[in-house]
């Protein structure tokens, strides 16, 4: 497997709005908007994406914070290899 361009990843998460997002209400067609709470907006909301069908709206909604935190567990798995490499790597040279 290769190894995906986590930089490339943290650059796109960046550069998106800011989360967390939420759904709203489940509307009469299956959609749902995909928002964030703002403090500076008269409704307290500010739409990020809208009328995704209800999954789609849970997964994008979702990855604003799933993929930063993935992002972060990649690499704190990354420096625990690393050291265990180390450690392994000395231990064969004594």
């Amino acid at each position: 497997m290769k190894r995906p361009d986590i930089e490339a990843i943290k650059e796109r998460c960046e550069k998106a709005t800011p989360g967390p997002w939420i759904l709203d209400g489940e509307s009469f067609d299956s959609h749902r908007n995909i928002k964030r709470q703002v403090e500076n907006s008269s409704s307290g909301f500010r739409y990020v994406a809208g009328l995704a069908l209800s999954p789609d709206a849970e997964f994008i909604a979702h990855a604003r914070m799933d993929i930063p935190a993935l992002l972060a567990y990649i690499e704190k798995l990354e420096a625990e290899n690393r050291s265990i490499f180390l450690v392994h790597v000395e231990k064969k040279e004594i």
